[in-house]
């Protein structure tokens, strides 16, 4: 049902292990270039638009799992083949995975270097058949995993000052201002109905300091 092939290599069937499950192997991968994995189903064989086909990948050397399967991504009726970057170098650092920038599903073929030396490391792909609504959620959550973590910027502070004021505001804060000027500077109206100046620069600096000191200050005001 599903054919493989890995760039510089001849096309393989995948042997069936179970009713919904297949498997296929390539010896000798090289720990140290990035390998083209070309995955297809077998023409004139019925696939059931239903399902969808999971692609898992693993690394094993001496015939034990260096990691966990890697979901590499699927195939279904409308999607019946694709090519898989991968990457051995992964699985070959001292046994442990590491983070792969480059892997994964592509839309293009490359051949890797022939002339990188073989190791003793063994590339098993699994295929998984699973009902359609399922792979596509599995899917979706292995692009999710891929997408890259973007930080928001902290939003700004606000301060009251930051705030509009409507006009009705406006104009309420605009009358307590000149009604306190008014009031404190009545009591200086000489014969001439007049203020001296200096009284004036009284009010004003004793106006800022008492906003200065009691935020509430002009709230308080008639």
């Amino acid at each position: 049902m599903f054919g493989t092939t890995l760039a510089g290599r001849p096309v393989k069937l995948a042997d069936q292990i179970d009713t919904l499950k297949y498997v296929t192997t390539y010896e000798n991968i090289s720990a140290n270039r990035i390998s083209h994995l070309s995955i297809f189903l077998v023409p004139n064989v019925p696939f059931d638009p239903s399902y969808g086909a999971l692609i898992y990948y693993q690394f094993q050397k001496g015939g034990i799992p260096l990691a966990d399967f890697r979901l590499l991504g699927g195939l279904d009726t409308n999607k019946q083949s694709a090519i898989f970057k991968i990457n051995p170098e992964a699985y070959t650092t001292g046994g442990q995975q590491q983070p792969v920038a480059k892997e994964g599903d592509i839309d293009m073929d490359i051949e890797i270097d022939p002339s990188s030396p073989p190791v003793d490391t063994t590339l098993v792909i699994g295929i998984s058949i699973e009902p359609l609504t399922v792979a596509t959620a599995q899917l979706e959550q292995l692009k999710l995993s891929k997408a890259p973590q973007l930080s928001l910027p902290a939003p700004p502070s606000l301060s009251i000052n930051d705030i509009p004021l409507t006009k009705e505001q406006v104009e309420s804060v605009s009358n307590k201002i000149i009604k306190n000027a008014y009031d404190y500077l009545s009591s200086f109206v000489d014969s001439s109905n007049k203020v001296p100046i200096k009284k004036f620069d009284d009010w004003w600096a004793k106006f800022k300091s008492k906003l200065a000191t009691d935020p509430k200050f002009l709230d308080n005001l008639n």
